[in-house]
């Protein structure tokens, strides 16, 4: 699903209820590996909350992840448009997603598979 020539994301098991991969795996087989090393594995929630508890990422910890590296890299020596344009993308889908939450607890469907 993605690969930079180092890393390769793969998704872990069946979608959830919900559609989507809850696990994904990064592996790389760059020298000296010959063969596939899990170099890290993200876990996202995998059900609702009052079915199982808080027991993975959503995407918006992911994305809350990315927009303070990209902040990080913008403050440091090396700031450039590329990454001050992701960081603008990062923020877009952090608020539309907060959004969506936003429009779901006041439907009173937040924490249900109900749309």
């Amino acid at each position: 699903m993605y690969s930079d020539g180092h890393r390769t994301v793969q998704k872990v098991g069946a979608p959830t209820a919900g559609g989507a991969t809850a696990v994904f795996r990064v592996v790389t087989s760059v020298p000296p590996a010959s063969e596939s090393v899990e170099i890290g594995r993200l876990a996202f929630q995998p059900n609702t909350i009052p079915e199982v508890g808080v027991k993975g990422f959503t995407n918006e910890c992911v994305l809350a992840i990315v927009r303070e590296r990209l902040t990080e890299f913008q403050s440091g020596p090396f700031p450039c448009q590329e990454n001050k344009a992701a960081l603008a993308a990062v923020e877009d889908a952090l608020r539309w997603l907060e959004k969506r939450t936003a429009s779901r607890v006041e439907r009173g469907v937040e924490g249900t598979h109900a749309k």
